[in-house]
């Protein structure tokens, strides 16, 4: 997002002032994007169609996006003087609303809540095919679009002057509505906030929360070298910043969401790859704007690039959709370091081997490895570290061309239990053996190789590929992460083993990870830096997704955190505007807070982009709604 924002904006971006909940506020306010819809809009309720300005709180329900019926549960209402637009699907219907309100369309196979403005004539609007039996009849043609939607034909476009009452809704479990010939949404950005109010009626403090943009299968790195999915992380839980930090999470957010997403996609190791909406920030390097680097066409122009000035350049927190092949994703792991006696060479070179071959046995009162009797050296060296971890002799036995090293210790096996886990496929390793040093966690990584690793060349003047294999998609992560520490970028690849059979026996289908790296690279696509990773986009994937999204703030950093290895942040202008707008009220009277406008919020920003005016708005809005809940509330108590 930088370079479409002032250094105002991305101050607040970065460093949000007053973020969080006020407990007992007096006022809270709830929007999503700012009233405006014009007054005798038709909105289709259950089980007919009225104007917008009779819709009633709590008792009246309203057609959504999904198709069915949902109670709405605030109107709102403002005055307006300015210009609209309405935009015609005939030569007598037609949905009038102000250029910042957002309105169902598709263009080819992606939807979108687009702005009026950014259609046009020959757009598709898309209309929900109804769930219910009662439902009414369109009135007019409409063409199936796939099975949730029809859609109509935008015919004109044109804009005009209003004066009068502007109104919207904010509908439960949806945060959409269906008018007679269009759907509309009311949260493009979400905005809570809460103000705290003296006896003078003087603000004496407000803070803000923003809202979602992470699909819910997002993986979020934790602690211990873990992905958890963000619809799991809860406050007070530990995650990983961009800079490798640890943050403890502050507060999480949930919001209901239909529209495009976008998959990114990397070029090495695509199963890092991840999603999230257009408007959520990443952490990247723009390739156009690299002085001394080629533009991306294919796979050799990301060869053709000043190394030092890519890695010497700044990275900037981008929205998503302006992201484009071969610009360059920041990848970082946990860098924290915290050492413990208790692993030593020969303590690493066994998690290794267990890690690889090893399994309790004897209801965990002994340990066995598997090897090919051939290997005798490495099965002359595990037994040596045997001896030396129990100071008992291992023993051994032969079946067809395996042979099965065992030790009776349940020390050892509650050891290596509590440390690498059990069982192939839940192998994972404790958070004390993944904050070792590096040089420690490489001892391991030898031996592990040994057991489950090759290497090979694809040519024979090739640098070396390293490769291992597991069934444990936590430990494949943790791998990935233990080389990243230790300056090596690992692919991990996921793949499908389909059912076969082996001398008669049936082996079922399974899921296996690849990682594998190099210590020699004759070209390089990634990069890094003293900090971090840098790695080239390999696609870009709009996609359609309906279900909830999700954010959460950080304590102590700017609100970066790591998807699937890779750093976002926080949510832009919407955070900007919300924390300008709770310094701007901070010490006002009630009646001096009600004349903050949404043009205030933008010049005291230095400005904000036309398509983003609307978040100032919001912010406007926000306030205006914490103000009323407190008017509400002390009108009652009177």
């Amino acid at each position: 997002m930088e370079g479409q924002y002032s250094d105002k904006v991305m101050e607040h971006f970065r460093n949000p002032h007053n973020v969080g909940e006020i407990p007992d506020a007096d006022g809270i306010g709830n929007v999503g994007n700012p009233v405006c819809v014009v007054e005798g809009t038709l909105i289709r309720c259950n089980p007919k169609i009225d104007e917008i300005e009779n819709i009633k709180e709590g008792n009246t329900k309203v057609m959504s996006h999904d198709g069915e019926y949902h109670i709405v549960k605030r109107v709102f209402k403002r005055k307006f003087k300015g210009k609209i637009f309405r935009i015609f699907i005939n030569e007598s219907r037609s949905v009038a609303l102000t250029p910042e309100h957002h309105i169902l369309s598709a263009r080819g196979k992606i939807y979108d809540w687009a702005m009026p403005a950014e259609l046009t004539k020959g757009d598709r609007l898309l209309l929900p095919i109804s769930k219910s039996k009662k439902t009414m009849e369109y009135g007019f043609p409409v063409k199936v679009w796939n099975d949730k939607f029809y859609y109509v034909v935008v015919k004109k476009i044109s804009t005009e002057q209003y004066d009068g009452d502007l109104y919207d809704l904010e509908v439960e479990g949806a945060h959409s509505y269906v008018t007679d010939c269009a759907t509309l949404h009311n949260c493009g950005d979400i905005m809570r906030l809460y103000i705290k109010v003296d006896e003078n009626e003087i603000i004496t403090d407000a803070k803000f929360k923003t809202f979602g943009c992470l699909p819910s299968d997002s993986e979020i790195a934790v602690t211990a070298g873990r992905w958890n999915r963000i619809d799991s992380i809860c406050e007070g839980d530990t995650v990983i910043t961009s800079t490798g930090d640890a943050a403890v999470v502050a507060e999480t957010y949930k919001n209901k969401y239909l529209g495009p997403i976008i998959d990114i996609i990397p070029f090495v190791s695509p199963y890092n790859g991840f999603s999230a909406t257009f408007n959520h920030p990443v952490l990247a390097i723009k390739r156009e704007g690299l002085s001394n680097t080629e533009s991306y066409r294919n796979k050799c122009k990301l060869l053709k690039i000043d190394k030092e000035e890519l890695c010497s350049a700044n990275p900037a927190y981008i929205d998503a959709k302006y992201l484009e092949k071969g610009d360059y994703l920041i990848f970082n792991v946990n860098r924290e370091v915290k050492d413990s006696p208790l692993f030593d060479r020969d303590t690493m070179r066994l998690l290794g081997y267990y890690l690889s071959e090893g399994y309790i046995i004897a209801g965990g009162n002994a340990v066995a490895f598997a090897f090919n009797k051939n290997e005798k050296q490495t099965i002359k060296d595990l037994k040596s570290l045997l001896f030396k971890s129990t100071g008992k002799m291992p023993k051994d036995r032969i079946r067809d061309s395996v042979c099965e090293v065992y030790i009776c210790s349940r020390k050892l096996a509650s050891f290596l239990k509590s440390h690498c886990g059990s069982l192939a496929g839940k192998k994972v390793l404790s958070k004390d053996v993944m904050l070792l040093s590096y040089s420690k966690q490489k001892e391991m990584l030898k031996t592990y190789l040994i057991g489950d690793g090759n290497f090979y060349r694809r040519r024979v003047n090739d640098s070396f590929t390293f490769r291992a294999s597991t069934t444990s998609p936590r430990l494949v992560v943790q791998l990935q992460e233990i080389l990243a520490r230790g300056g090596i970028f690992s692919s991990i690849k996921r793949i499908l083993k389909k059912e076969n059979y082996i001398n008669g026996r049936r082996i079922k289908p399974s899921i296996m990870y690849n990682i594998s790296f190099k210590l020699e690279r004759k070209h390089q696509f990634v990069h890094s830096s003293k900090n971090y990773f840098l790695i080239p986009i390999r696609d870009i994937v709009r996609k359609n997704y309906e279900g909830n999204v999700y954010n959460f703030q950080v304590k102590g950093t700017d609100n970066s955190y790591l998807v699937r290895g890779f750093a976002v942040h926080n949510c832009g202008a919407a955070i900007a505007t919300s924390s300008m707008v709770t310094d701007l009220v901070r010490g006002k009277t009630i009646e001096e807070a009600l004349k903050v406008s949404n043009s205030a919020v933008a010049e005291a920003l230095g400005g904000l982009p036309k398509i983003k005016m609307h978040c100032s708005v919001l912010a406007e809005e926000a306030l205006r709604s914490a103000i009323s809940d407190y008017m509400s509330k002390k009108d009652k108590k009177a």
